[in-house]
């Protein structure tokens, strides 16, 4: 289970329960949220299509996404969970490259 305490900053996410929706792909609003244009184009900076996460999220369901990306940001040598951007492609645990 998910820490009470995750994201309770996150300006999206009470986007998100204020409006009781699941993810930014379900408002109506999308196309006009500064929120989700500004992390939409800090994601894009990083290689990240959030767009294109928003498909997979529907065509998928969130919990198999969810996998998913669980097993995409793991480092395929050590299998630990990696945070590698174009700044810095390598694992931080065992140096390999990410990317």
């Amino acid at each position: 289970a998910r820490d009470p305490e995750w994201g309770r900053n996150c300006q999206i996410l009470r986007c998100l329960k204020t409006q009781q929706i699941e993810t930014c792909g379900d408002c109506s609003q999308i196309s006009e949220c500064d929120r989700w244009q500004s992390l939409s184009a800090e994601c894009e900076r990083q290689g990240i299509d959030l767009k294109e996460n928003l498909r997979q999220m529907n065509l998928l369901g969130i919990d198999e996404w969810v996998k998913k990306q669980g097993e995409r940001w793991r480092c395929q040598q050590c299998g630990r969970p990696v945070a590698a951007s174009f700044e810095n492609p390598h694992c931080g645990f065992c140096g390999s490259f990410q990317l």
